[in-house]
């Protein structure tokens, strides 16, 4: 390519991505995109109301993931609630930080290479690190603190006979203040494929920096966590699966299981209705495994491998405000899952939080028969026969004895 043709195409390219000669002379305002740490809501993480015990000193990054451990009723109430978080502390040094959260008990999980302590509504750890150290601890939390945080419900009822319904609510869901405009598109696709890159390498998207008209309105948008679901229903002894249905999941069944996957996202239900052959003895167990996600085609331009390029192709501009609106409902998205991967506080935030929800239904035991009350083969007579016996003989040897 000639010189001239590289210089042109640079010119060209320099032009759709800078904001025009028009819009440079327009008094624009600066705006921002929520990045992936906003707070959309004062919990999760869980707060505690224990003052600061340690000084945060970490010699370097600290990496996070955590598995929260719920055990429900079949109609939806948590009766416990535990935690099992790992830190992976990088760097040489002295650490020490405290992480607040409602916890009643606390152990150190098996590959921890340290002891937790405990005070009131806080773990404390402290120690030296050489280069690199697992600091892993199971934490039982107030189940009154911590049930009102868990994004899922899991429920299970009986609708018949032998007919069971499964329902897995996302309560992630909430209003939040946020405005329109007409922002530069440049500007938003820029921001779009930062955020994108970002998330392919596992890291926190900061906010990012726009420019809009200065005719902004506020508004308000809904916002949730999508939810990754993978769940298994055990049917009980004696039973087989004799048909099922699903709504907002996929369903596989076989002769004693049925496995759901998919995404729920915030604000939805899924259900599956299970219709069981044979003579039920109690209800169906099942284990919810559940991770907070943002779907790909959250942040997926219309067309083409990123926002800028497909913002070339455009022959002409886009909606400056329905651009905007997307921009923000994905960047939002994005802010509300990051929320939902640290449900117990992590000492840094550098990057993406990982958290893993299992919710499993305690299923009570079936009572043992109960004899029938009369009738019958006549069993229940037995004990009486024994003991009308047992005072025959008692009165007949006393009898006896007295004319002795």
């Amino acid at each position: 390519m000639a010189r001239v043709e590289r210089v042109a195409l640079a010119l060209l390219c320099a032009a759709v991505v800078a904001p025009t000669q028009a819009e440079a002379a327009e008094r624009f305002r600066p705006a921002e995109l929520p990045g992936a740490g906003s707070a959309l809501s004062p919990e999760p993480p869980l707060a505690s109301t224990s003052p600061t015990l340690l000084e945060l000193r970490l010699p370097g990054g600290v990496e996070s993931s955590q598995r929260i451990s719920a055990e429900v009723a079949p109609d939806g109430q948590v009766l416990r609630v535990v935690v099992r978080q790992r830190l992976v502390v990088r760097g040489r040094g002295d650490y020490s930080f405290a992480i607040a959260a409602p916890v009643t008990d606390v152990a150190a999980a098996p590959d921890s290479e340290s002891e937790p302590g405990l005070r009131r509504g806080a773990v404390l750890w402290q120690g030296f690190s050489s280069g690199g150290r697992v600091l892993a601890a199971d934490m039982r939390l107030e189940t009154a603190a911590a049930a009102p945080l868990l994004p899922l419900v899991v429920r299970l009822e009986r609708v018949g006979p032998r007919r069971f319904r499964l329902t897995i609510a996302n309560r992630t869901r909430i209003r939040v203040t946020s405005y329109r405009a007409e922002a530069v598109p440049s500007l938003v696709a820029t921001a779009l494929d930062a955020t994108r890159a970002d998330l392919r390498r596992n890291r926190v998207a900061p906010p990012r920096q726009i420019l809009v008209r200065p005719q902004i309105a506020a508004t308000t948008r809904v916002v949730g966590a999508p939810f990754a679901i993978d769940a298994a229903v055990v049917l009980p002894a004696g039973t087989r699966l004799a048909d099922h249905a699903a709504t907002g999941l996929r369903a596989t069944g076989s002769e004693r299981r049925l496995s759901l996957r998919g995404i729920v996202r915030g604000g939805t239900a899924a259900t599956a209705e299970l219709r069981l052959a044979g003579r039920a003895s109690g209800l169906p167990s099942v284990r919810v495994v559940a991770r907070p996600v943002v779907p790909p085609r959250v942040l997926a331009p219309p067309a083409g491998r990123s926002w800028r390029a497909w913002l070339r192709r455009q022959s002409t501009e886009p909606n400056r405000r329905a651009l905007l609106a997307r921009a923000l409902d994905a960047t939002l998205t994005i802010a509300r899952t990051t929320q939902y991967g640290r449900f117990v506080a992590a000492p840094s935030t550098a990057t993406r939080p990982d958290a893993t929800y299992v919710y499993r239904v305690r299923v009570a035991a079936a009572p043992a028969p109960r004899a029938p009350s009369g009738g019958g083969d006549g069993s229940s007579l037995v004990p009486l026969l024994v003991l009308g016996g047992l005072a025959l003989g008692v009165l007949a040897g006393t009898i006896a004895w007295a004319h002795s």
